[in-house]
């Protein structure tokens, strides 16, 4: 996703650009009747807005949209129970607080993310003891309107792009360019956790940012070679990269003047990947 203000910049420096939207914008242009919930629909579909010169393709994704159904179905569940829970424990425990009962439920709530459309209502049932403090019980309520509201875009997303023209460019050809983002996720990941573990740094000229952005893309182009390698000679990439860890020099100290290093032999997995790569360790060093 890219800000408003990127976008100019994007134009500004001649590039076109495909990016999506937020839900806020989505529910925006539909209440400016940009776009119509109607072309939600498994199969893509198209709206060219020629005034601001963007595109917009939409589909809805109806495995995403089961799941995400099913997670705030979870959730709701998980309240139910949590509420049941602690309104027994309320209710037999003399020296139990309502206030704290009702702060845990509203904590609850907001952490399952369900405030939009869940509120709850306590009720005091008569009791015949002699006991000062009656028991309660409390019915979870939903909105209908306001989860209806909420749900209706489930699995639906719009891509936005500036290439406008539908021969040069199909939205099919778009849909695939966006989806292919996952394997710049992909590279950023590799890039700050995976082996190269690339740390934030801080460079005050442009000339050692630049430095520092070519050094990262030069490690990570060695890392997808040799991803490519362990691929092809059928080995785990992980485990190929703890035993590569393992190779280690050797030194000999014959005297207190002669001494000397060397590579131990390594095992029939790696020595497989390295007569693939054509890569022959010394044996002295």
């Amino acid at each position: 996703m890219i800000k408003s203000e990127d976008i100019l910049t994007i134009k500004e420096y001649g590039y076109d650009y495909i990016t999506s939207i937020g839900k806020p914008t989505i529910e925006k242009l539909l209440k400016e009747e940009k776009l119509q919930m109607s072309l939600f629909d498994e199969s893509l579909n198209e709206v060219i807005d020629d005034v601001q010169d963007v595109r917009y393709i939409l589909r809805c994704n109806p495995i995403r949209a089961k799941e995400i159904k099913e997670n705030r179905e979870g959730r709701i569940e998980a309240l139910k129970t949590f509420v049941q829970t602690k309104s027994n424990y309320y209710n037999s425990h003399p020296k139990a607080k309502q206030e704290t009962l009702i702060k845990h439920i509203d904590e609850k709530i907001k952490r399952l993310k369900l405030a939009s459309f869940i509120d709850y209502r306590v009720e005091e049932m008569s009791h015949d003891n002699n006991s000062a403090k009656k028991p309660i019980t409390i019915t979870v309520e939903m909105d209908e309107t306001n989860y209806k509201a909420i749900a209706k875009l489930d699995g639906c997303y719009v891509i936005k792009t500036s290439l406008t023209n539908r021969e040069k460019n199909t939205k099919e050809v778009i849909h695939q360019n966006y989806k292919n983002l996952i394997r710049v996720e992909n590279a950023f990941k590799t890039l700050k956790t995976e082996y190269l573990e690339i740390r934030p740094l801080y460079l005050k000229t442009d000339k050692r940012i630049i430095g520092h952005i070519v050094l990262s893309m030069l490690s990570y182009n060695v890392v997808l070679r040799l991803k490519g390698y362990i691929t092809e000679a059928g080995l785990d990439f992980k485990s190929v990269m703890r035993q590569l860890s393992t190779v280690k020099t050797v030194k000999n100290r014959l005297n207190d003047y002669l001494s000397f290093e060397y590579l131990p032999k390594v095992d029939s997995s790696l020595q497989r990947l390295f007569d693939l790569m054509k890569l022959k360790l010394p044996t002295k060093l």
